[in-house]
């Protein structure tokens, strides 16, 4: 009754034992679409969800990786977009006139010469990058990618932790005893589950705030400009799970930030 299942349906592919149980064991099931995602990192998806389309690129979207402005649907990275930089002929937008002079006061080369359609391509570069980077000043705890990581003249390594030895590393010479006790609130938050207080300004906060440790709903929520509700919600939808590995089989880096 609790063995491994002996068929798959093909959305749930991705948890086959091996090759050969997923070519033999895996049937069509429910219709699945591919939403774009964020990035490159599409993904499948049942249509019976509810399939979406953005208004500006057109692409395939799945309930979690679209917002709306107005009445209008967006893919996460054109809602970015739209959101900051309204796009031409828009009731917020500004003239082909009014852009040529913000990329002649920031000093744009060629800025007098561009068509209106290059006027129109570089001003929303420039004006997007512009407010997207006061928007970054919000964010509590940003992202970083794992090479900027690993930089040492940013972060000071301490010890590398291997899970699968428990906790020896607290034995390690290399994490001193101002470390120790953050240490251990790290972990016993890990098994912390909801804290008091709203998550959100609706009526009733989403079951989602009660299915992960607080720590993971204030990283999500604190590591981007909006709420984390969207992460939060991919997290407990499995996205991605054959790229997600056990945590005792993982080694990771601490770093005295």
């Amino acid at each position: 009754m609790f063995g491994p299942p002996t068929r798959l349906p093909k959305y749930l592919e991705q948890f086959a034992v091996d090759e050969e149980f997923r070519k033999s064991c895996v049937f069509p099931g429910p219709e699945i679409s591919i939403c774009k995602g964020v990035g490159s990192s599409p993904h499948q998806f049942l249509s019976s969800d509810g399939v979406a389309s953005c208004s500006r690129c057109n692409d395939t979207l799945c309930p979690q990786c679209n917002e709306k402005i107005g009445i209008e649907t967006f893919c996460l990275p054109c809602f970015a977009i739209e959101s900051i930089v309204p796009q031409s002929g828009c009731s917020n937008s500004k003239s082909i006139a009014e852009m040529r002079q913000c990329l002649i006061g920031d000093n744009f080369d060629g800025a007098k010469d561009l068509q209106s359609d290059e006027v129109e391509d570089a001003y929303e570069m420039i004006e997007y990058l512009h407010n997207y980077r006061e928007l970054e000043k919000s964010v509590k705890y940003p992202l970083y990618a794992a090479d900027e990581m690993a930089s040492a003249t940013k972060w000071e390594e301490l010890i590398e932790v291997d899970f699968k030895e428990g906790g020896a590393f607290l034995a390690e010479p290399g994490l001193g005893a101002k470390h120790i006790p953050g240490v251990l609130d790290l972990f016993a938050s890990l098994v912390r589950f909801k804290e008091s207080g709203k998550k959100t300004e609706w009526i009733k906060d989403s079951a989602v705030y009660d299915s992960l440790p607080s720590l993971f709903i204030k990283f999500a929520d604190g590591s981007r400009v909006d709420s984390g509700y969207r992460l939060v919600t991919a997290v407990l939808a499995g996205k991605k799970p054959s790229l997600l590995h056990p945590l005792h089989l993982t080694v990771v880096a601490m770093r005295d930030l």
